[in-house]
C-alpha cells in the first residue's frame, strides 16, 4: 500500500531531539523547553478551579468567555484596537490545530499557500497533510519580507500566506511598512495573510514590535494567531488562539469543534489568570532573554572562522551558517555524535537554507557555556 506522505520525513527539530535522545551526555539546542515552571500564581488560580470543579467539563461553547473578553481587552489596552470578543476570536489547542483549522475551512483541493522561508518547519506540514501545496518565499537579505518575489508567486490558486513574525527560525523582525503593503496587494486579490506573533514578548536592543492587529479593522483578510505558551512556560497546557473576521471565524469554529470539541479547560481558565501578572511576567523573562541573547552572541563572535550569524533582534534563536560546508545535516549529525551537542539543521527550515542551523539560547547558563566548549572543541579539532 502506497502512502501520500511516505516520501517526507518528520520535522528535523523533532528527529535531532529523538536521535539526542538515544545518546548519553547529550545537550540540546534543538527544540525550545522552558526552563522556568508556569508562575506560581497561575498555578494557585487553577487550584482553586479543580477543587470548585469547574474543570471537569468542556466548555459550553468552544471557549470560555471570559478568556475571549481578556484577549479583546488587552488588545484594546495596547493597540487600542476593537475585537469583538465572540464575533473574531476562538480559542484553540495549539497553533497548528489553528492554523489547520483555518486551512481546512478556506482552502480547496490544489489550492496553494505561499510560505515565507525560512519558516517553522510545521506550517508545511499543515498545507501538506491537507494536499495543498506550499510555496517557498524567501526572505531578502536583511531578513525581511520580499515583497516583490512574494508579487510573483501569486497565482489564481493561492490562497493564503503564512509566517511568523517575529521570525522563526531567523529571531528577525518583520516592516510593518511591509507587512501592510502585503495586505494591501493580497485584500485586491481575497488571499488571506495569516501571522503567526508567538514570540511578540521576546524583543531586544530596544527594538519596537507592534502587532499586525492594528490593521485588523482595514484588512478583514488579515488573521493573527498567538499564544501563552512561550511567555509563560505553557508549552505543555496546549493553548492558543486564532483571530480572524466574523464570517472566517465562523468557518474556522465548524473545523474545530470537529476537530477537538474545545481546548482544554483547565488551560482556558490557567490562561485567563496570565492577564493579572502579564506585563511584571514579560518584563522580567525579557530581562533573562537579553542576558542569555547577548552571552550567546559574544561567544559565537570567536567562532567566526567557521560561522556566520546575524544578530537575532526577537525570540530566542540564532541561525548562523557554516562558512565551510552546504551539507548542513550532516555537519549537524557530526556535532551531535562528536560533541554531543544537539542542533538543527537549517535545511529543516526549507532547502533554501542548507549550510544553515538553528541554536535555541533560551537556556540555564550553565547549559550555555557547556555548549559553547563542546562547539569550541569540535571546531578547533
Amino acid at each position: 500500500m502506497n502512502f501520500p506522505l511516505e516520501n517526507e520525513d518528520m520535522s528535523l527539530i523533532k528527529k535531532f531531539e529523538l536521535e539526542a535522545s538515544r545518546i548519553p551526555w547529550v545537550v540540546s539546542l534543538a527544540q525550545w523547553i522552558p526552563r522556568y515552571p508556569t508562575p506560581q500564581p497561575i498555578v494557585d488560580f487553577l487550584i482553586e478551579k479543580i477543587k470548585k470543579w469547574e474543570t471537569n467539563r468542556y466548555s459550553i461553547v468552544p471557549w470560555l468567555p471570559q478568556l475571549r473578553d481578556s484577549i479583546a481587552a488587552r488588545y484594546f489596552e495596547k493597540y487600542n484596537i476593537e475585537i469583538d470578543p465572540e464575533k473574531n476570536i476562538t480559542i484553540t489547542a495549539w497553533a497548528i490545530e489553528a492554523i489547520s483549522s483555518f486551512l481546512l475551512a478556506t482552502l480547496f483541493p490544489e489550492d496553494e499557500v505561499i510560505l515565507i522561508d525560512p519558516t517553522y518547519a510545521s506550517y508545511r506540514w499543515c498545507v501538506l497533510t491537507a494536499r495543498w501545496k506550499p510555496i517557498s518565499a524567501p526572505l531578502d537579505d536583511n531578513r525581511d519580507l520580499n515583497i516583490e518575489t512574494i508579487k510573483k508567486l501569486i497565482t489564481s490558486k493561492t490562497k493564503a500566506i503564512i509566517f511568523p513574525n517575529p521570525n522563526n527560525p531567523t529571531g528577525s523582525i518583520f516592516s510593518l511598512d511591509k507587512i501592510k503593503k502585503l495586505l494591501e496587494i493580497t485584500k485586491e486579490k481575497n488571499i488571506y495573510v495569516v501571522i503567526d506573533e508567538v514570540y511578540d514578548e521576546f524583543i531586544y536592543d530596544n527594538e519596537i514590535f507592534q502587532s499586525a492587529i492594528i490593521f485588523f479593522k482595514s484588512y478583514p483578510n488579515l488573521v493573527l494567531v498567538n499564544s501563552w505558551s512561550k511567555t509563560f512556560g505553557m508549552t505543555w497546557w496546549r493553548i492558543w488562539y486564532i483571530i480572524a473576521e466574523e464570517r472566517l471565524n465562523k468557518e474556522i469554529i465548524k473545523v474545530h469543534d470537529n476537530l477537538l470539541t474545545c481546548a482544554p479547560v483547565h488551560s482556558q481558565w490557567a490562561a485567563i489568570s496570565t492577564f493579572e501578572i502579564y506585563d511584571e511576567w514579560t518584563k522580567k523573562i525579557k530581562k533573562q532573554l537579553q542576558e542569555r541573547r547577548d552571552y550567546t552572541i559574544k561567544q559565537l563572535n570567536q567562532l567566526k572562522d567557521f560561522i556566520d550569524f546575524q544578530i537575532p533582534k526577537a525570540a530566542y534563536f540564532v541561525f548562523p551558517k557554516f562558512n565551510y560546508t552546504d551539507n548542513d545535516y550532516e555537519e549537524c549529525i557530526n556535532i551531535l555524535h562528536k560533541a554531543r551537542l544537539a542542533l538543527v539543521p537549517g535545511s529543516g527550515f526549507w532547502n533554501r537554507w542548507k549550510g544553515h542551523f538553528r541554536i535555541c539560547f533560551w537556556r540555564d547558563f550553565d547549559d550555555l557555556k557547556e555548549w559553547l566548549e563542546r562547539l569550541k572543541k569540535y571546531f578547533w579539532k
